[in-house]
């Protein structure tokens, strides 16, 4: 199983947010909402 998270966080967010909390799963950066909302 592949786990992606998505937020219209931007990257360095991402990369400061999996730091804290030890996550191993990527997270993509979706600031204008088009994936998101889509």
């Amino acid at each position: 199983m592949i786990v992606i998270g998505i937020s219209q966080d931007t990257v360095e967010e991402h990369r400061e947010f999996k730091h804290k909390y030890n996550i191993n799963f990527e997270l993509l950066s979706d600031p204008t909402l088009e994936t998101i909302k889509g």
